[in-house]
């Protein structure tokens, strides 16, 4: 699986394509001014006694996360993957471009820092990059894991939204969550992907699904047309079938996976339904906590807003450029108007050109690369050349 990440860099998953760069994420740390600390006496709510372990790279135990927390409440972070639907319209959601690793690598020192004992993923989004895929799972199965009980809380978890954090073992769900619809197309021509790509995927998010010890018939039924039931015995253990021969019917024949709330409690998948974290905290079987790391939290949403800003300057800034190109090319014959339009398309250009080297992964969600710039370097030349 080493090549993984190289064959799959030009695919996207179903609504989504790109990644966020490391000078946006790198800008000035600002932290949010920290609230003065609260007396013990007036801890949010009470004790949560044994963490659950969490394994690390090499399948083993962590003794730092199989101790009892005692003497103070749990620290829980919330991190936005994509923003919630409460704050529709102010920023998109997409996977390697507004969602990006870089920045959640970056913030786990801060995290640290904050001595979090539970980082909460909150998930909204509809897909991505493939490519982004396998740098979110890794980082979460070696980085997140070993250090914090890292869970998902599920609002809408899409294609790539649902593949990136596929190797968290405890996923809770809000009451209109949903998660799956997983197919693969290309993101350039948005066709599905050749039959040894998707073999290649498959066997990826099989991989991932041993990582959190989850029965890979699931995803498998949210990547291609695989039916999928289920049987749950009296001690509450869910048997799997790629098939319908199962009491329950999760997946019908000919369809895509897509599991809501209430399906994915009745098969064991969600570890529980919350609204808000105050309703996931008990859920989690976590009565005393605080919530901490609010700037780093302030962090990663401003890091989705810029990331939103700079595609829509790319976006617009080809727009511009295509404009003024068509200008330059019409105004021919008429040399003073036409210097003014090719000088519009090169400022245009620059833009973009600027825009993509701040946020590589911009060109592939607008389905161009360096030498389409190369190109039409070439063609402004020409065109001045008269």
């Amino acid at each position: 699986m080493k090549n993984f990440k190289a064959l799959f860099s030009t695919l996207a998953i179903c609504a989504g394509f790109g990644l966020v760069s490391p000078s946006i994420a790198t800008a000035a740390w600002q932290p949010a001014e920290k609230p003065a600390e609260k007396p013990a006496a007036e801890s949010e709510k009470k004790s949560d006694g044994e963490k659950s372990p969490v394994d690390g790279k090499d399948g083993k135990k962590d003794e730092k996360k199989d101790k009892q927390l005692t003497g103070r409440a749990t620290r829980v972070a919330f991190l936005n993957f994509g923003l919630p639907q409460s704050a529709q319209g102010k920023a998109d959601d997409m996977v390697g471009r507004e969602v990006n690793s870089y920045a959640w690598k970056r913030v786990i020192p801060k995290l640290v820092a904050a001595k979090a004992d539970v980082v909460v993923v909150r998930i909204n989004s509809g897909g991505g990059l493939v490519s982004e895929m396998e740098p979110f799972q890794e980082m979460f199965q070696n980085d997140y894991k070993p250090r914090f009980r890292t869970v998902a809380w599920i609002e809408n978890a899409i294609s790539c939204a649902a593949m990136s954090p596929w190797s968290l073992e405890e996923m809770y769900f809000m009451p209109e969550g949903r998660i799956g619809g997983c197919t693969a197309f290309n993101g350039g021509s948005m066709q599905q992907v050749p039959p040894a790509m998707l073999e290649g995927l498959l066997a990826q998010m099989e991989r991932v699904s041993r990582w959190a010890n989850r029965d890979s018939k699931i995803m498998r039924s949210m990547q291609i047309l695989e039916p999928l039931s289920a049987t749950t015995d009296e001690n509450g253990n869910t048997k799997f079938f790629q098939d319908s021969s199962g009491k329950i019917i999760v997946n019908p024949p000919g369809e895509i996976l897509t599991l809501s709330a209430v399906q994915a409690l009745q098969i064991g998948f969600s570890k529980g339904t919350a609204s808000t974290p105050e309703e996931l905290m008990k859920v989690m079987g976590i009565n005393e906590y605080e919530f901490v790391a609010k700037d780093v939290s302030e962090f990663m949403d401003r890091n989705i807003t810029e990331s939103d800003r700079m595609h829509k300057r790319f976006t617009e800034s080809r727009s511009k450029y295509q404009l003024a190109l068509g200008a330059a090319e019409q105004f021919q014959g008429d040399n003073e108007r036409q210097d003014i339009a090719i000088g519009r398309a090169r400022q245009a250009l620059r833009t973009m050109q600027d825009t993509q080297r701040t946020s590589p992964n911009i060109l592939m969600f607008n389905n161009v690369n360096v030498e389409w710039f190369a190109e039409q370097e070439r063609i402004l030349k020409a065109l001045q050349r008269r």
